[in-house]
């Protein structure tokens, strides 16, 4: 758990950027019927709050398995796991459906997008059913050995992930 720490220590100490705190955004577009997904000036400040969040959830976890505290151990799962589908459903609903809109005559930005949400899903399906599988698990010190392993994996994948999408996908949106 010592890698996952450090993989993810400057996030978990970073400064938790706010809505309130971002930059002025242009105007969001009137959502008409047919209008589709307006643009939200808060929402790349949002989504990088959750990421934080996220992060700081999941390094609290293993600690609680070192102390033998699995009560709090799964609550704390619990409550990453519907955190983490909350920002998934954000991410889906108004990230990617806007980016896809307004950059549908795109298709080279478009093919990318849908790229990067193929793979996100294939990630948040994989994040769920790695917590699915410990919510109920006894806590043996094999099963702890192996959480420790796998949420490693986990974090190492969601850490390529955030850097990826802040890096090359958050910039398509506030460029549009």
């Amino acid at each position: 758990m010592a890698r996952l720490f450090s993989l993810f220590g400057e996030r978990k100490l970073a400064e938790t950027p706010t809505p309130d705190s971002a930059t002025p955004a242009p105007t969001p577009v009137t959502n008409k019927p047919d209008a589709g997904i307006p643009y939200d000036g808060q929402l790349i400040a949002m989504l990088k709050q959750d990421h934080v969040q996220l992060v700081n959830q999941f390094t609290s976890l293993m600690p609680l398995l070192r102390n033998h505290d699995v009560r709090n151990f799964r609550s704390r799962l619990q409550a990453f796991k519907t955190e983490f589908q909350g920002h998934i459903i954000k991410e889906n609903v108004k990230f990617y459906v806007y980016l896809e809109q307004s950059l549908a005559k795109d298709e080279t930005n478009l093919e990318l997008i849908r790229d990067f949400r193929r793979e996100m899903n294939s990630i948040s399906r994989a994040v769920v059913h790695f917590c699915n599988r410990y919510m109920d698990d006894p806590m043996s010190p094999l099963t702890i050995q192996k959480f420790a392993q796998e949420s490693n994996e986990i974090a190492e994948a969601l850490l390529r992930r955030i850097e990826r999408e802040e890096r090359d996908l958050y910039p398509l949106y506030m460029a549009n």
